[in-house]
C-alpha cells in the first residue's frame, strides 16, 4: 500500500514488521521466535514440527539444534513454492550443507560425525531473487 503504517520508516514488504497492516504483504507477521536473524541469535528448537513461522526478504530465520554424537539431523522446511522460494542451510562443526529446489520443500539431512554433541545452525531464507517479499512456512525437525 506504499505506506509506513507501523512508522518505522520502512514500507509494505521492505518493512521486516510488515504484517496484516501492509496490502502489499500477504505474510503472516513475525513469529515467535523473533529476533533470530543471525547464527548468533539462533532460536533453540526441539525436535518436531513447528507451524505458523514467518519469513522477510531482509530477516532470515535462524534456529539452532544440538545433535548427539553419531546422530542424523533431518531438517524439512514445508512451503508453497508458488508463494515464495525458500531455501534451508544446515551448517556445523562436521559440514555446511544447502537446499535450493526449485520445488515445494527443502529437506537436508545432515550427519554429526564428529563423536561428540553438535550445535547446528539451521538458516532459512528468501531466495534473493525472489519477487515475494515474504513467505510463511513450517520447520520439520528430527533426529535418528
Amino acid at each position: 500500500d506504499g505506506v509506513d503504517n507501523d512508522g518505522d520508516g520502512e514500507t509494505d514488504c521492505f518493512d521486516v514488521e510488515c504484517g496484516a497492516t501492509d496490502a502489499t504483504c500477504a505474510c503472516s507477521p513475525e513469529d515467535l521466535y523473533e529476533p533470530n536473524n543471525t547464527a548468533g541469535t539462533a532460536a533453540p528448537i526441539g525436535v518436531g514440527t513447528t507451524t505458523g513461522l514467518a519469513l522477510f526478504m531482509q530477516d532470515e530465520d535462524h534456529y539452532s539444534v544440538t545433535i548427539p554424537a553419531g546422530q542424523t539431523l533431518t531438517t524439512t522446511a514445508v512451503f508453497t513454492h508458488a508463494t515464495s522460494d525458500i531455501d534451508l542451510r544446515v551448517a556445523g562443526v562436521s559440514d555446511s550443507i544447502v537446499s535450493q529446489t526449485t520445488d515445494d520443500n527443502e529437506t537436508i539431512v545432515y550427519v554429526n560425525s564428529t563423536g561428540a554433541p553438535e550445535t547446528v545452525d539451521i538458516r532459512v531464507y528468501l531466495w534473493a531473487n525472489d519477487v515475494n517479499w515474504c513467505g510463511d512456512y513450517d520447520l520439520i525437525v528430527s533426529l535418528n
